[in-house]
């Protein structure tokens, strides 16, 4: 991807509205991935992923070290999706951690997310950190193509094997 077309998308400051819209689709959009992941049963897991989301965004916006920003095609004048990261200052350099990439339906397999990893890129490195980290689920195939395709590498896997089906 060359530098014109990485150029037509900005990651800009998300607002009180697009907070609140995001975050209920992202709660239940976690919730719907721990169940078919098999790690949350169907009956807690959005109750699961409210709480997980009130701890890390205890501010809401205004949460410390928490970066939430509008995917915005500057070309077309659009909000296309939301990008979320943290910086976790818990190890010996502190690691920028991607909570969440949404690229909003319609807009999806048209290069906003890989845009987007593109543009996280100057923003981590205007907090002073060099590293960025991300967990995806193993069946969110497309996502890992994504960060694949953006120069992440695998840092560990978690493997599972459910007998109730073998």
């Amino acid at each position: 991807m060359n530098a014109e077309n990485r150029s037509s998308v900005r990651l800009r400051p998300l607002n009180d509205a697009g907070f609140h819209t995001w975050l209920s689709l992202a709660i239940r959009d976690y919730a719907r991935d721990k169940i078919e992941a098999g790690t949350r049963a169907e009956a807690d897991a959005e109750e699961n992923s409210r709480q997980q989301y009130a701890q890390l965004l205890p501010q809401g916006l205004a949460s410390k070290d928490q970066y939430l920003f509008a995917v915005h095609d500057i070309s077309e004048d659009l909000h296309v999706g939301v990008l979320w990261f943290g910086i976790q200052r818990d190890r010996p350099a502190p690691v920028a951690w991607i909570y969440d990439l949404i690229i909003f339906d319609s807009y999806r397999r048209k290069g906003y997310g890989l845009k987007a990893m593109f543009a996280l890129n100057t923003e981590v490195k205007a907090q002073g950190v060099n590293r960025i980290e991300l967990h995806v689920f193993g069946h969110n195939k497309a996502a890992q193509a994504l960060y694949a395709k953006a120069g992440y590498d695998v840092a560990s896997v978690v493997m599972a094997k459910n007998l109730a089906n073998s």
